[in-house]
């Protein structure tokens, strides 16, 4: 019998029915507001470890899957307020249903129209260097105005403490307010 290691425990997806529910009663919610660059101590960028750099820990997965489950329950939450039970019904959380199209969740505007989230979330008190993939920013790119990114902090057994809604990127990025770097390429060999 081989026994998992507990990082393959904690990166091993979180299934929509066996996930906790999402507590959003004392969630925060506000428009993004940019940030001011930090300066970098390590003169030596490249003698970072690449991980560490990016933040990534063994369990993003999970605290990722939980930050889904917040916004999940918030958007549903948002329409039913709203008087649209009718769009609640009809949200999506698209890894759920084995779909990647760039976005975590469908979900609605309150008038009807679709919009696409991507969620990045964080057990930190914020997010100040989210990374986002190719397909994601494609969509970024090919969605617009409709295309959020919900970055989801202060993430600890099955709730948040504030989501931090952030509307088209694409555009943030082409006017300054953001900035886009690569960090990586992938080198296919075949």
């Amino acid at each position: 019998d081989v026994i998992p290691s507990i990082d393959t425990l904690l990166c091993q997806t979180i299934e929509s029915s066996n996930a906790p529910e999402a507590n959003i009663s004392s969630l925060k919610v506000t428009e993004f507001e940019p940030r001011i660059k930090k300066t970098q101590l390590n003169s030596n960028p490249s003698r970072i470890n690449f991980s560490a750099k990016l933040g990534v820990k063994a369990n993003t997965k999970a605290i990722g899957d939980i930050g889904e489950q917040v916004v999940l329950k918030f958007e549903k939450e948002k329409l039913i307020n709203a008087g649209r039970a009718d769009l609640a019904d009809r949200v999506v959380h698209e890894e759920a249903e084995n779909n990647y199209p760039g976005w975590d969740i469908t979900s609605f505007n309150i008038d009807g129209s679709p919009i696409q989230i991507e969620v990045k979330a964080t057990t930190s008190t914020s997010i100040n260097s989210p990374i986002l993939t190719a397909n994601e920013w494609s969509a970024a790119i090919i969605k617009g105005d409709s295309y959020y990114i919900y970055l989801v902090t202060g993430v600890k057994k099955g709730k948040a403490d504030k989501i931090e809604i952030l509307q088209n990127p694409h555009r943030l990025s082409s006017s300054k307010d953001i900035s886009l770097e690569v960090h990586s390429y992938q080198l296919k060999l075949y």
